[in-house]
Order: C-alpha cells, then sequence, then structure tokens
C-alpha cells in the first residue's frame, strides 16, 4: 500500500485508503483533465504544459508531489500519442555511421587506426553491402561514445 495511504480503522480490519489528492494536482486536472490525446491541438497544449512543469523543475530543482504526479502520467499520455501518430522508421546501420563520422568530423582511415575496424569494411557497410559483427558494433559504439543499441544487431 502507499506510504500516502490513510489508515481507517472499521470492526473487523483496518482498510487503507489513498489520501486526498494534493491541491496543486487538482489545480492541474482541472485545467487539463488527463485523458487520452486525441487530437493535434490537444497534443501541442499538452507538450506546452508538460514543458512548463520541467521548466520549473529545472528552475526550483522540485516539483510538489502533486505536480510530479500528474506530470509522470500527461508524459505516458503524450508517448502514447506520438507512438500512435509518429510512428519512428528504422534507421539502418549505414545510415547511423555515416552520420557519426560526419557528425565527429573523422575519415574512415583515422577510425581504422582507433578501432582496428579496416576502412574497406566501413566503407561497405556506409555503401549497404556490409553489416556490422557485435564486435564492430562494440567497438564503434565505444569510440563513438554512444549506445551499442544505436545499430541493429542483425
Amino acid at each position: 500500500m502507499s506510504a500516502n495511504a490513510i489508515k481507517i480503522k472499521t470492526k473487523k480490519s483496518v482498510a487503507r485508503v489513498p489520501a486526498p489528492a494534493p491541491k496543486d494536482y487538482l489545480r492541474l486536472i482541472r485545467s487539463f483533465p488527463l485523458l487520452p490525446i486525441e487530437s493535434a491541438d490537444v497534443h501541442k497544449q499538452a507538450l506546452v504544459l508538460a514543458n512548463d512543469l520541467l521548466k520549473k523543475k529545472v528552475r526550483t530543482g522540485k516539483l510538489a508531489r502533486g505536480e510530479n504526479g500528474y506530470l509522470s502520467i500527461l508524459v505516458q499520455l503524450i508517448e502514447a500519442y506520438e507512438k500512435k501518430n509518429f510512428p519512428r522508421q528504422r534507421v539502418s546501420d549505414a545510415d547511423i555511421l555515416d552520420h557519426l563520422i560526419e557528425a565527429r568530423e573523422v575519415t574512415r582511415a583515422q577510425i581504422e587506426r582507433d578501432t582496428g575496424i579496416a576502412a574497406p569494411t566501413l566503407s561497405a557497410v556506409i555503401a549497404g553491402r556490409r553489416r556490422l559483427t557485435r564486435d564492430q558494433i562494440g567497438k564503434l559504439s565505444g569510440y563513438f561514445g554512444v549506445s551499442p543499441t544505436v545499430f541493429s544487431f542483425e
């Protein structure tokens, strides 16, 4: 049971009921009810509210208990709407590697010297003629400072 629950004694047992909702939470619920997001306008309003709460958290170092709980649910609703309406397309290892090389402003020869992965192998991956091995993914993720999960492991 929640630490914020209130104990109520009855003749036969002790029941726990949720504590009353904090005033800050109720104020937010009245201004923007936590319901599934079903339109672009409501999505935009939800983003503005979530950003306002996040800015407050950064500015003050914390949110009130009700604000924090409200933000947690609001973010879940935003994520559900975005997952449904803005599906992510899979990015190929070739595109990821090409982007990382360009962003880091390194050459394939430099990557070969630093990781031991042959420059022609990197060229073949970028051209789509070859896939990265798990070992190569490990070396490249370490080299570029990214999670290995940015690559596909296929």
